[in-house]
């Protein structure tokens, strides 16, 4: 699905123009965007919980060359799939 067609569903689904809801999404980028950079988490009931973690720096050997690098730290968006989030996609039959 792209956002196109979320757009579309969205719009169908809630009864709102295209347009309200083009911007309803927009708006909610924006937000969880501002969310994350604060590094918080986000928890969506029956949904899931959104975390930002910090990987931390490693070393490793560039294969060709055999030099050691220095990896640096860099942040990662996780999501982590509710329990009832979880038994209702095992419950559904995909063939």
């Amino acid at each position: 699905m792209n956002n196109k067609e979320l757009t579309a569903q969205l719009s169908k689904k809630m009864g709102h123009s295209i347009p309200e809801t083009q911007t309803l999404l927009k708006t909610t980028c924006e937000v969880l965007g501002a969310t994350f950079a604060e590094m918080n988490s986000l928890t969506i009931q029956g949904f899931g919980t959104f975390e930002v973690k910090k990987k931390q720096e490693r070393l490793t050997i560039h294969p060709s060359s055999g030099k050691r690098l220095l990896i640096p730290p860099k942040l990662h968006l996780v999501f982590l799939a509710s329990k009832s989030f979880k038994e209702k996609l095992k419950g559904e039959n995909h063939e």
